[in-house]
């Protein structure tokens, strides 16, 4: 289901604020959905875009805060969100997104397994 107006322009509001977190943000919707929950929380996914920044005026807040509202209640989902956030970064930055940047996924790095004589190995706790 697509954003509402509220929710879409409450994801303007952040990535104005915040560009470079957007393009964050960005990078893990389209290459690790998985990471992104929805959990109960001010913002949502936009509080990572705010996180260490000066605050929003108040009625972009409030915009947030509904944001929120929608995204814990499952209104729009990863897919959605990441659209809306492209769409919005193309209109600041004038740049489309380069594709080859989310063509893969995240990647888990592993190695051999530990021996009993490893200085370094996972604890068993």
């Amino acid at each position: 289901m697509p954003l509402s107006q509220v929710a879409i322009e409450a994801v303007r509001a952040a990535a104005v604020h915040s560009p470079a977190r957007a393009q964050l943000l960005l990078d893990i919707l389209r290459t690790a959905p998985q990471a992104v929950k929805r959990k109960p929380d001010r913002y949502g996914p936009l509080g990572f875009l705010l996180l260490g920044k000066a605050p929003l005026p108040v009625e972009q807040r409030r915009l947030c805060e509904r944001f929120a509202d929608e995204w814990l209640r499952g209104e729009f989902g990863v897919g959605e969100l990441a659209d809306a956030l492209e769409a919005t970064l193309l209109e600041i930055t004038k740049r489309p997104q380069e594709r080859r940047r989310h063509r893969g996924g995240w990647r888990t790095l592993a190695g051999r397994p530990h021996g009993p004589d490893a200085l370094i190995r996972p604890s068993d706790r």
